[in-house]
């Protein structure tokens, strides 16, 4: 049978134990927060770095249909240029 003295230093051995696990825990949280962190700047960055790209590749995209439209017209004004040298020859 246990002393009652044997019994209080169990419990207090148990006690330390959970305190340091509760620690450790306290511990990894704080890292996970800090990681958090992290993931949540990234993501902003990557957020604007998308929002970027896109403006950037309608940007692109208009100055694509622009380019067409102006070969288009050089495409008629050479046509029509063509056609008035023939009627002179």
């Amino acid at each position: 049978m246990m002393t009652n003295e044997e019994f209080q230093k169990l419990v207090l051995q148990k006690f330390n134990s959970l305190e340091e696990g509760q620690n450790e825990m306290k511990t990894d949280i704080k890292e996970l927060n800090r990681k958090m962190d992290t993931v949540y700047n990234q993501t902003a960055n990557l957020t604007e770095f998308q929002t970027g790209v896109k403006n950037n590749l309608t940007q692109i995209s208009n100055d694509i249909k622009f380019i067409e439209h102006k070969e288009m017209q050089t495409e008629k004004e050479l046509f029509t240029i063509q056609e008035k040298f023939k009627v002179i020859k």
